[in-house]
């Protein structure tokens, strides 16, 4: 899904449940980790940002439940004068209102285009340069995504080999 369909979503969602969504709606590429966010900056909502390789990699449904999960953070901050819950009984209560399970387990049950799971996706995977079995993952680069080959894995005693994702 592209982030302007992501923009229309947002808006739509916000004026079906009678709020005013005022601040950004953003991907972020440096989100790695974190499927979404609301950042909150001195009592208002300052972004909503969405991770630009989950947009460009998951099935639409599946970023359809991330928007809603973000937006019940959003809807809860406005509805409460500043107040946010995290994943406590109002928001849980707001999930039910967008019509979403997701309340704070989103990461499990998320589906890729490509078919992978999410536990499946990190930045660099780590495979034994000998056997090709899967040996690691990590999602920030470190000396072992750098320089791979000064490292052995322990199934082969063979060097690494690192594949990266994104």
């Amino acid at each position: 899904m592209k982030i302007n369909e992501v923009i229309s979503f947002c808006l739509k969602t916000a004026r079906q449940h009678h709020f005013r969504l005022y601040c950004e709606i953003r991907e972020n590429a440096r989100l790695t980790k974190t499927l979404g966010r609301v950042r909150y900056l001195d009592g208002e909502l300052e972004c909503i940002e969405f991770s630009k390789s989950f947009l460009a990699s998951a099935t639409d449904e599946s970023v359809i439940e991330v928007i809603l999960h973000e937006l019940a953070h959003a809807f809860v901050f406005l509805e409460n004068d500043g107040y946010h819950d995290g994943h406590g009984p109002l928001f849980k209560a707001m999930c039910a209102r967008l019509g979403t399970s997701n309340d704070g387990a989103v990461a499990k049950n998320l589906k890729y285009k490509d078919g992978a799971e999410n536990e499946e996706r990190y930045k660099y995977n780590i495979y034994c340069g000998c056997c090709g079995k899967l040996v690691g993952n990590r999602t920030r680069a470190c000396s072992i995504t750098r320089e791979p080959e000064y490292f052995i894995s322990n199934c082969c005693q063979a060097p690494l080999k690192v594949i990266q994702n994104w």
